[in-house]
């Protein structure tokens, strides 16, 4: 008698723990098929707070006040993948350090890699560590009455008072007031606006020229005519482009000549402000 009871209290513990188990994996497998069922669209895709994700996407997060955390490391340079053990086409990560020797040095933000080396994911206001090119412009501020009115054929008048609006570093110049600037070696993109009027006699043909900077000294001139009508209704204005190949520092004024095939001499030339400017772009060293 003591036997059999012994033996119904043994199986009794023998059967508990092994609905115990019983339990733990059905409780498992229902986990699993619910994670499973959540996760995985018909095409395979993850998705997160979505039962439906893009069908085009891998991956698709979905949030209104969560955002996307990368794995934050210490790059040493963007030609070395270090920490990583190699370059990966694709990786993206956060870098929180500040190493490397230019040009292969990097600072903190997102990064991303070629399968070659790391490149910056720079926000594009600042475009200067981009390396895309920005023209310098130089505005005429002021209007100048009676422009070139003693200047002959083939003579120029400095533009002034010039104001520099734009100028980026590695835009290859240097303004150092006065109409004046300075070209260090390269090629350039130089356009040089006008806006002007001639209310003198009948007059009805401007014409101009801008001697270009070439070289380490010269100059190339180049013309520019406008036709407009007479009196108070002369305004009349065009744009002048020429591409320079400066070899040496090279130092410039920002001027504007009588050409010889107008008709307009003397007094009454206006030229006008804002609408007058220079834009130089280096195009490359």
């Amino acid at each position: 008698m003591y036997y059999n009871e012994v033996n119904i209290k043994h199986n009794f513990k023998e059967q508990r723990l092994n609905y115990k188990k019983m339990m733990k994996k059905i409780i498992l497998s229902m986990v699993v098929l619910s994670l499973s069922a959540r996760a995985f669209a018909q095409t395979g895709g993850i998705g997160i707070n979505t039962p439906n994700p893009n069908s085009n996407a891998a991956l698709d997060i979905v949030s209104t006040n969560k955002g996307l955390l990368p794995p934050r490391v210490a790059l040493t340079s963007t030609n070395s993948p270090s920490p990583l053990s190699a370059h990966v086409a694709g990786m993206i990560v956060y870098n929180t350090a500040t190493a490397g020797t230019s040009p292969n040095n990097v600072s903190p933000g997102p990064y991303y890699n070629d399968g070659t080396q790391w490149s910056s994911i720079v926000n594009v206001s600042t475009l200067n560590t981009l390396g895309i090119p920005r023209p310098a412009i130089y505005q005429l501020n002021s209007t100048m009455g009676n422009f070139l009115s003693t200047q002959g054929i083939g003579q120029k008048q400095i533009l002034a008072p010039v104001l520099e609006i734009a100028n980026s570093s590695g835009s290859g110049i240097t303004y150092a007031g006065a109409s004046q600037i300075t070209f260090t070696p390269g090629l350039y993109a130089i356009t040089f606006t006008y806006e002007a009027d001639h209310n003198n006699g009948s007059c009805s043909l401007s014409s101009y020229f801008v001697d270009f900077p070439v070289g380490s000294s010269g100059t190339q001139r180049v013309h520019s005519t406008a036709s407009h009508v007479s009196g108070g209704s002369s305004n009349h204005g065009g744009s002048i482009t020429f591409t320079a190949r400066i070899t040496s520092n090279y130092v410039w004024n920002i001027e504007l000549g009588r050409g010889q095939s107008g008709n307009c001499t003397g007094t009454g030339m206006t030229l006008y402000p804002l609408s007058t400017q220079v834009s130089i772009l280096r195009i490359s060293n």
